[in-house]
């Protein structure tokens, strides 16, 4: 059906969806800018950081209803026209009816969509970045579908008309989609950085966006497709547990905790931004148990992957204490003065992590 026959039944679906979803993940709060950009993340693919709520209307005024529209326009007519053989007469490109008119406008919306999310990928692509091992890395973006070499609408219709052509696995639904989600990742990362930018209580720089591009790796999101399975532990998650994985994901306020922080902050207790994230509690409870299992991974890496002759070592701090700090610093002054390296590889040359 044209998008516009479909548009109130997709504004009232996504609606609805982000209503019941607010409401789980206490978001509901349409004042509030960071309810308001945690919505617009979960309408994301979960490939692209989000959990792929219903977004039929899109983002910022896309709409996601035409590549949907021309897709399966292109995967029916065929069939319409062995029913009706007087509709292959009718061009695809047509202004007397709603169908054609539609299914122009709605491929002309996904070439502009396309373009303006090139030129996009194009400008994060000269964005260079020099690693320490000498390789050169982009600005982060997601990928766009392959085979995405489409032709002008004229060109169109007329491959429309040849059943020899593979204009239609071209045009399918999953790689026009794909284009707006792109775009959609790349409008709501402006969101986000626009916020963090403005955000003069946050504790840690650019956090909101760096959580968006943490998420958009790969496998980032695979366990919320999971499917529960009783006879695998693990697989089944208790709904307190899950709504404050959501609301980590999403950079929202953890629900758990807002009790005793709102307690903390009646008795004049200072109560930060960090605190309500969970950033606090999660570096309390850890301390430096993911940092040090981090370096033990990579120190047994390094190891198994070294040549005779060389030897690798972990820096140590001591047992944390202001002292033993002191005394670890003063023994490892002669390779670095102003801090303990974490791993040490010693070989022709020295090399500190």
């Amino acid at each position: 059906m044209p998008p516009s026959q479909t548009a109130a039944a997709a504004d009232h679906s996504d609606a609805r969806v982000a209503e019941a979803f607010a409401s789980l993940v206490d978001a509901t709060d349409d004042a509030d800018e960071r309810h308001r950009l945690a919505l617009a993340c979960s309408r994301l693919t979960v490939r692209n950081s989000g959990l792929r709520l219903s977004n039929y209307a899109g983002h910022a005024g896309v709409s996601t209803c035409p590549p949907r529209f021309v897709s399966s326009y292109a995967e029916c007519r065929p069939a319409c026209c062995r029913v009706l053989p007087a509709l292959a007469t009718l061009s695809v490109t047509s202004p007397t009816t709603a169908s054609t008119s539609e299914f122009a406008a709605s491929y002309a919306a996904v070439l502009t969509e396309l373009a303006s999310v090139r030129s996009r990928h194009a400008e994060l692509d000269r964005d260079k970045r020099w690693w320490v091992d000498g390789s050169v890395h982009s600005a982060f973006h997601p990928r766009l579908p392959g085979g995405l070499d489409l032709p002008d609408v004229q060109g169109l219709a007329s491959l429309l008309e040849d059943p020899t052509n593979n204009i239609r696995s071209r045009c399918s639904q999953r790689k026009l989609v794909g284009v707006f989600d792109a775009g959609a990742w790349l409008r709501t990362k402006d969101e986000v950085d626009a916020f963090d930018a403005a955000n003069l209580h946050g504790a840690t720089p650019h956090r909101e966006g760096a959580r968006m591009v943490s998420h958009s790796q790969e496998g980032a999101g695979t366990h919320y497709e999971r499917l529960p399975d009783p006879s695998l532990h693990g697989t089944v998650v208790e709904s307190s547990a899950l709504i404050a994985i959501v609301q980590r994901h999403l950079g929202l306020y953890a629900s758990c905790l807002t009790p005793t922080l709102d307690a903390r902050a009646a008795r004049g207790e200072a109560v930060t931004q960090a605190d309500r994230l969970g950033d606090t509690a999660i570096h309390a409870a850890n301390a430096t148990a993911r940092h040090n299992a981090g370096l033990h991974a990579i120190y047994t890496a390094l190891s198994s992957a070294t040549a005779a002759g060389v030897s690798i070592r972990l820096g140590d701090k001591g047992d944390g204490t202001p002292a033993s700090k002191a005394d670890a610093l003063q023994r490892h002054a002669h390779l670095n003065s102003t801090h303990v390296p974490d791993i040490i590889r010693y070989g022709a040359r020295i090399d500190l992590y």
